[in-house]
């Protein structure tokens, strides 16, 4: 093996100072990332028993991680990750989405963030250079992976506060969630919602027609059971 590999516990460390075996939960988003980014390979030590094999990733990928790890702290879903990080169109759509979440705030669900930070880091993602290889800025005080015993990221410990937010937010925060449930949920505040924004008018356009176009496969998924 390489000398300049890392097992996931040592490469977490090394990136952000945390022992991932004390944190069970974001140890297996950790390990969720790796299966859908392959930011890990396999060896087989000289000697080691059969299926023994032990995981490392390499120092190239120690970006990648970091990345992959800061928007799972805003996002919490790993499959939204893994998109942001390889498709262009929704690294743009959900970097615009969150900036409106989280402009001009030091804090947001109990979650601290840095604001000069936080400019680089949307500096970064806007942009077209590529993940895999310059580091976005942390923003987080504390990962968000680690502040809460139940929600790990920011969306998921917003929706804890949805009262307290004014209906853009709301709407903002359901669509970010991206389940079928709160779809639902961000079609029916964007039904009487009036925009004050040209981006929340496309994404309240956007909302109900994704919401219909579900409607529609329901029902004919009814129809033909």
């Amino acid at each position: 093996m390489n000398t300049d590999g890392f097992t996931l516990p040592q490469a977490v460390r090394k990136l952000f100072g945390v022992k991932l075996s004390a944190h069970t939960v974001f140890r297996n988003r950790v390990n969720s990332l790796d299966r859908s980014l392959g930011l890990t390979t396999s060896y087989l030590p000289v000697g080691s028993a059969a299926g023994r094999a032990k995981h490392y990733i390499s120092s190239d990928n120690l970006t990648k991680l970091h990345n992959a790890i800061l928007l799972h702290g805003f996002f919490g879903d790993v499959r939204k990750v893994a998109a942001i990080m390889k498709e262009a169109s929704a690294r743009q759509e959900n970097a615009q989405l969150l900036q409106q979440l989280v402009v001009g705030r030091s804090v947001v669900a109990g979650i601290l963030m840095d604001q000069h930070a936080l400019g680089r880091f949307f500096e970064l993602l806007y942009s077209d250079r590529d993940l895999a290889v310059e580091r976005l800025a942390n923003p987080f005080i504390t990962l968000p992976q680690l502040q809460h015993d139940g929600p790990s990221s920011l969306i998921e410990a917003a929706r804890t506060e949805l009262s307290l937010m004014d209906p853009s937010d709301q709407i903002l925060v359901h669509y970010l969630e991206d389940t079928p449930d709160s779809l639902q949920s961000a079609a029916a505040l964007a039904a009487s919602y009036e925009p004050k924004s040209r981006l929340m008018a496309q994404l309240k356009e956007r909302i109900l027609m994704d919401f219909e176009e579900a409607e529609r496969f329901d029902t004919f998924l009814d129809e033909i059971r």
